[in-house]
């Protein structure tokens, strides 16, 4: 097997991990260069190595990155997070190499709020209620204008005002529960749920605003019936759109209510922690599933540790101490020490384990503000 391979992602520090205990020859390419980046790949970074991070406007960030995997040679191509949501990209970066990763047909039609829904009701499931143009939400109930192209929670806002006539956003309706995500890997036409997390969002406590990712608890044994549910829809949703490889559910939890938000088809962040608990490379089954290969068996948890992970946020404006001692204490994400932190923004990535989600969770906030208060 060719095992030259070229990542591709705003972070690519967990999949590339992943890729690298597959065996594969990696290079990444990525925005920040973090320092945990495994030291076997050639990585390579917008910030160091293409321009600097803030030459033009952030949202061209994909672009150039697109532009950097048209320089590198590899017999294949697999993507991390925002590239789902950019189909035509996906299709100019794997022009001349193998895409271990959904089809831009595939991206353009799973991430369609509208294909969606029909899918998700056709199985008797629940998605939010889609506003169209010019109407007037209810003002009984709470509403949420999102990106069409949404990614980490960003940019999502509550809304009352007569709903947009723009094609780069959607008015859906608040639902209430808790927030969790499913990670399934698929091979074209089966599927099946390997992971269910807790998902914490907009959390003040790690100095996240809104509705902003921070991270997630996985859960040692998720409910046998949620299971089934989910796994249902995975094989409905590998079916409808011909999703391959590793892929991602978010939805709410209300007492025996399911709503589901969004599928994310590529490698979620949620699913190193289902690396460590396993001691495996998922990048293996990804591989397979994108070339519809048979699904793999998949092991049984015999712990029940809750492994968990949270992105700290910055609260104010600073410049990075020495981070090169943060690697030791276990942080990912690891910036290079000098650089410039704007509040609001990333620091780095916390993980912890626990003997159940309340332990794990106040281990993560302890961590955090370990962190924060320069240790």
């Amino acid at each position: 097997m060719n095992t030259s391979l070229v990542l591709v992602g705003i972070n690519a520090r967990p999949l590339a991990q992943s890729a690298v205990a597959a065996g594969f020859d990696v290079v990444a390419l990525d925005a920040f260069g973090h320092l945990d980046l495994p030291e076997s790949a050639c990585c390579l970074s917008l910030a160091y190595d293409f321009g600097g991070l803030f030459l033009g406007d952030p949202a061209s960030w994909h672009t150039r990155l697109a532009q950097a995997v048209l320089s590198q040679r590899a017999s294949s191509l697999a993507y991390s997070g925002g590239f789902e949501n950019l189909p035509d990209l996906v299709a100019e970066m794997s022009r001349d190499c193998e895409l271990l990763g959904n089809s831009p047909a595939s991206l353009r039609a799973v991430r369609d709020p509208s294909r969606l829904r029909e899918v998700v009701c056709s199985i008797g499931l629940e998605t939010p209620q889609l506003l169209p143009p010019g109407v007037q939400p209810d003002p009984g109930l709470h509403w949420l204008r999102k990106p069409r192209k949404s990614a980490m929670g960003h940019a999502i806002e509550p809304w009352e005002s007569i709903v947009p006539d723009d094609p780069d956003s959607v008015v859906q309706r608040w639902v209430e529960g808790i927030p969790h995500s499913a990670s399934f890997i698929a091979n074209g036409h089966d599927a099946q749920v390997f992971a269910v997390t807790q998902q914490l969002s907009g959390d003040p406590k790690f100095g996240a605003h809104g509705f902003a990712y921070v991270g997630n608890l996985l859960i040692p044994k998720p409910d046998a019936g949620l299971v089934e549910s989910l796994n249902v829809l995975a094989k409905t949703l590998t079916q409808a759109f011909g999703l391959v490889g590793l892929n991602g559910i978010d939805f709410m939890v209300h007492g025996e209510k399911l709503s589901i938000l969004e599928v994310n088809p590529r490698y979620s962040a949620s699913m190193e922690l289902v690396e460590e608990a396993e001691a495996w490379p998922l990048f293996l089954w990804h591989t397979a599933g994108c070339r519809r290969q048979a699904l793999p068996v998949l092991p049984e948890r015999h712990d029940r540790n809750v492994f968990g992970k949270a992105i700290v946020y910055a609260r104010r404006d600073g410049q990075l101490p020495n981070t090169t001692q943060w690697l030791a204490k276990g942080r990912r994400d690891v910036p290079h020490a000098g650089g410039p932190i704007h509040a609001g923004f990333p620091i780095c990535t916390v993980t912890v384990s626990g003997r159940d989600q309340q332990h794990c969770y106040a281990h993560l906030l302890a961590q955090a503000d370990e962190l924060l208060n320069g240790s």
